[in-house]
């Protein structure tokens, strides 16, 4: 599940994030953080930057990442110990978690749509993101290795912590899913929503 259908399924419901005029059910940034409750730690993290907004705690988000590659015991990521370039895959893996498409769309100029006919139609090169995924030259520019040792030894390992940041994004959406599901009903009033997070 994606944030995106997650927050779907949720205005489906008749509940908005942050405060929407008109008597709508809403759901504040801060009740969504009090939902990330009982979360591991990295999947904590990954939902504050993805789903609550807060910046401030990437910092931590990166050193978790890092800390969570020691505790792998294999030889796949000791090996991108010893190299000494580690922070650095990992700072892009967060990155690339937190905007899966950071380069400009160039068909829409990062609009996500284009005009044809003085009318708006959805963006097809960029599928109205606005943006594109990073290429495999990119991410080693950014990783600052050079291309060859990047095709040749980096790109495989870089994916497996590039997933490892993906899927704790996943696993904060499947835990919001499961908080929220009790609530999508009724309005969320604060103690129904502490009862849901002390259920977690």
């Amino acid at each position: 599940m994606s944030s995106s259908q997650l927050w779907a399924m949720l205005a489906a419901r008749g509940i908005q994030p942050d405060s929407v005029s008109g008597g709508h059910p809403t759901i504040t940034p801060a009740e969504i953080a009090r939902c990330l409750h009982g979360l591991a730690r990295g999947p904590f993290l990954m939902g504050m930057v993805k789903e609550v907004g807060d910046v401030r705690v990437l910092r931590e988000l990166e050193e978790e990442l890092d800390r969570e590659l020691d505790r792998q015991e294999d030889d796949f990521f000791i090996e991108v110990i010893v190299a000494g370039c580690r922070r650095r895959l990992v700072g892009l893996a967060v990155f690339e978690a937190v905007m899966p498409n950071p380069r400009p769309c160039s068909q829409c100029h990062s609009r996500g749509y284009i005009y044809v006919d003085y009318q708006p139609r959805a963006c097809t090169e960029c599928g109205q993101t606005g943006g594109r995924a990073l290429t495999s030259h990119s991410r080693s520019e950014l990783a600052c290795i050079p291309w060859s040792t990047w095709r040749d030894k980096w790109c495989e390992r870089y994916e497996a912590v590039h997933t490892l940041a993906v899927g704790w994004h996943g696993d904060a959406l499947r835990h919001l899913a499961e908080t929220i599901s009790g609530l999508l009903s009724n309005p969320l009033t604060p103690s129904r929503l502490d009862s849901a997070v002390n259920k977690a």
